[in-house]
This record gives structure tokens, sequence and C-alpha cells, in this order.
């Protein structure tokens, strides 16, 4: 709609919001940001957008009440049109060139035909309602059939449409097709509750009413955007989150745009407000992201100083997360940066999750939230695959570790990614000899399988540990087992390594 400077900013606004979020994956939207109260992450500068978007249609349609400017039935059939036409937008978002132009299967329409064919569909749609109205209005007489030639007298030679149909840009194409748009728009809006009730004549040999005509417009969009979400899934484009939320945006857009047909200078002043405010959301939403990822590069890099110079700057992004959806805290214990952990774990903004606590040895942290979320919680597995007793048991927080196991924690539990490792594993990765022994006396198999085939009784003799090898024997390693290349144990223990090691390991 361009009626008025309100409805060019509020959508300018939306499609701003929506160039620069579409391509956010479930990081991006999982970054620390606050909108109101509300401390879930950057999908929320979206979902306020909606939010603020749908708070305004229903003022909107407050004020229209109490304005004499009744909405007529053209009013909310146009309405509906236009929710489809945001949609179609909406679903085609982020759309890149290839995609456009390849058939998702052999016999299927690419998204460039199944688009071309609903522009062109709509240029005969308007074109009809547009002739069987200025016939009523010129003779006052039944409408004949539209002539063929009406649509291009109308919108011009379907030639050169059929160039930017066929070898176009999908851009191009949008352009014709946002021109047609408020044509219709601007043309129909006006259209007495009587009127679409004259008849109008086309291929199907008997006449259709107008309002027919304004509800199939609505009704051809919606079957073809279908199509067009099918074949971007056929395609491997299924939708993300962040087109999901924009979807909901694009639609609360409509809502208030499809208010006002009939009186484009309803509530001006409100709308442009609400524009400056989506349009602060998006700078908001991009500088969380571009901020989160600096932070996160400075953790991983153990720049300590410029971590606590971002944190100044914006204290929420303790909270950050890494591309692997690791928050800041852990990952600077992954990377061996103590101090940088515990000046995240000691800020007063951050949010620690039980992993975090288990990662850290905070038992505290793990304690508070086994209270709160009782005992799922002690086998529920972070973003990275891992649950509390395999990081408590991999950085040999004992403490922790026996507590989670008192608790019911799974001492065979494996991790839900490629490593495959059970919480002894991680006890033996890093000779933690009282871990080691608290999880086998709970039960945990002293043979189990990680990556490559790896058991404990292999990690024990890559690491020359006769200790651990002892304990493992205890609770019945067994000697003889290979891993997937066929070794040993005693094959891994280090050339000149301990004899006595190799002893204990060879099978009788």
């Amino acid at each position: 709609m361009s009626d008025t400077m309100s409805d060019n900013e509020l959508a300018d606004a939306v499609f701003e919001l929506a160039e620069k979020t579409v391509d956010f994956d479930d990081v991006d939207l999982s970054q620390p940001y606050q909108w109101g109260a509300h401390q879930e992450g950057v999908r929320f500068a979206l979902l306020g957008a909606m939010h603020e978007l749908r708070t305004l249609a229903v003022q909107m349609a407050a004020e229209r009440s109490l304005v004499e400017a009744p909405r007529t039935r053209a009013h909310h059939a146009l309405a509906q049109y236009h929710a489809a036409y945001r949609d179609l937008q909406a679903v085609i978002l982020g759309v890149s060139e290839e995609e456009y132009e390849k058939p998702p299967a052999p016999g299927e329409w690419s998204l460039r035909y199944v688009y071309g064919h609903m522009v062109a569909a709509e240029r005969t749609f308007v074109a009809l309602v547009h002739y069987g109205l200025r016939r009523q209005h010129d003779t006052g007489e039944l409408t004949p059939a539209m002539p063929k030639e009406e649509t291009d007298r109308l919108f011009g030679p379907y030639g050169a449409f059929e160039v930017i149909l066929n070898t176009g840009r999908r851009d191009e194409l949008s352009r014709y097709h946002a021109n047609l748009h408020d044509f219709a728009l601007a043309e129909f809006a006006a259209i007495r509750d009587a009127e679409l009730e004259g008849p109008s004549l086309w291929w199907e040999g008997k006449p259709y009413s107008l309002e027919y005509r304004l509800h199939r417009m609505d009704a051809h969009l919606r079957q073809h955007t279908v199509q067009i979400e099918k074949n971007r899934s056929q395609l491997g484009h299924a939708p993300s989150e962040a087109g999901r939320l924009l979807r909901l945006v694009f639609a609360a857009l409509a809502e208030v745009e499809g208010i006002a047909i009939g009186v484009p200078t309803l509530f001006e002043p409100e709308r442009l407000a609400a524009a400056q405010s989506i349009q602060t959301l998006v700078d908001e939403a991009v500088t969380a992201v571009t901020q989160a990822n600096a932070f996160i590069a400075a953790v991983t890099g153990g720049d300590q100083e410029r971590v606590r110079s971002l944190l100044e700057e914006a204290p929420q992004l303790a909270n950050a997360v890494s591309r692997d959806g690791v928050p800041a805290v852990r990952l600077a214990v992954y990377y061996g940066h103590k101090r940088i952990a515990e000046m995240l774990f000691d800020s007063p903004n951050i949010e620690p999750k039980i992993w975090d606590g288990a990662a850290l040895g905070r038992q505290e942290v793990v304690e508070k939230a086994h209270a709160r979320w009782g005992d799922l919680i002690l086998n529920d597995y972070s973003r990275d695959g891992y649950t509390p007793l395999q990081l408590a048991c991999f950085f040999g927080h004992e403490k922790v570790a026996r507590y989670l196991v008192e608790k019911g924690a799974a001492v065979n539990a494996v991790s839900q990614n490629a490593m495959a490792i059970q919480p002894l594993h991680a006890a033996a990765a890093g000779e933690h000899l009282g871990i080691v022994r608290v999880l086998l006396e709970a039960g945990a198999d002293a043979n189990g399988i990680q990556e490559g085939g790896f058991r404990p009784l292999h990690t024990a003799a890559q690491n020359g540990s006769i200790e651990l090898a002892h304990l493992l024997l205890e609770h019945g390693a067994d000697v003889s087992l290979t891993d997937h290349k066929n070794r040993l144990p005693r094959d891994l223990v280090a050339e000149g390594g301990n004899v006595d090691l190799i002893a204990l390991l060879s099978p009788s």
C-alpha cells in the first residue's frame, strides 16, 4: 500500500527487519537481548515487532469505529486479499536466484513459473473487476464477457510482462506485482456493497459477481503460496524460526494496513511512530548479534581485557552463545581460560545452566537447577550433546559428580554427538581416579564403547596409567576387547612404556 507516508514508512521498516534478520539462525536468535521485560534472545525483536503491530491494529480498529468511515464488504475483501499478498512476500523471503530457477522435482514448476503464473492470473483478475465495475458505471447494463485486449489496455502488452516472467530477476517480478497490487487496492476501495453484486463474464461461460472475483484474487494467491512453500521444502529450504517469526510480522503488518483501506490517513501519527519503533528493533537486533559474535571471539581467544570491556559496554553478553550453541562461560572452560570463566560466572547478569555449573564445579548451580526442574534435568543434554555428569567427570569435579550420581544421574549415558562418550570415558580421559571409582561402584560399564571403538582400558593404556588400569580391571574391564582398528589396549601403550602396564593389559 502506498496511500500515505505512514504506510510506506511502516512497510519499509518491516521489510528492513526482514532483510536484516531472515538469515538469522537459531544461535543468532538466542543471543542475549531484552524487549521490555522479556529476556529470551534476539527472537524477541521479531516477536516485539509483531506484538506492536497487533496492538496498533486493535487500536486502529477501535479508532475506525469512532469515525464515520464504516468498513464496506469491499474493504473486508481487499483486506483479505492484501493479507494473502503480504503472506506471499513473507514466504519468498530469502529465495536465492538458484532456488528461484530450479524445479523441485521432474514435472514440477520452478518458483519462477509459480510466481509468474500467480502474477499473470492476477493481471486478469484485477482487469475483470475493473471492467465489470466500469460497465456498471458507464452503461448500467449486464457486463458482457471481458474483451481479450482489456488486460493489456490496463497493464500493457502481455509480451512485455512475459519478458519479466521468463528471463527477469525475481525482484523485477516482485516490483511488477507490487504495482499491480497497489492498483487494485486504489481502484477497488471505493466499490459500494451494491456494486459487488454486479456480474462479470470470463472463460467460465456464466456470470460471477465482482465480490466473487475479489475473493478469487485472495484464494488464488493463497493456493499458490502453499505451492511455493511445498516447492521450497522439496528443495531443502524448510522455513527457519526466523522465517516463521517474520511471517507473523508480515501478517500483523497486513492487518494494520487492511484496517486503513478506505481511510488512508487513519491513525497516521501512530503508524509513523510504530515504524520508528520497528526501525529501532532492527538496529538493536543487528547490534545484539554483532556484539555477541565479537564477544565469543574474545572468549575463545582468551582476550581477558576485551571480554571485560565488552561486558562493561553490554553486561547481557555474559549469556552469549557460540555458533554451536555453547554458552560463553562454558566455552571459556572448554578453551582452558579459567579466569574468563570465573569472570563470567561471577557476572550479575549471567543465567548459568546446570551444564555450566557442572563444567566449572559450581555445585550450588547444579543443586539449584535440580531443585527447580526435578530429576529429569540430571540426564538432560546440553546443546553440544553432554549430560551434566559427563561434564563434571571430564573436568574433574568429584563433589559435583558424586552429587549427580547420588541423585540418580545415568552413569552409562552416551553423549549425543560424534564423540559418543559415557561419563566413565570422560573421567578416564583426565585420570580422575576418584570419579572413576564413584562411577564404577554405581554400575558404570567398564567396557563401554566410545568413538572409534575406544574403551576405558584403551584410554588407560594411551595415558600410561597403571592405577586407572588396575581400577578398571577390578570392575570387569576386559583386556581382550579391541577398538575399531582391531587394537588391543596394550597396543596403545607408548613404545618403551611401562612394562608392568603392558603385562597387566596382556591377555592371559
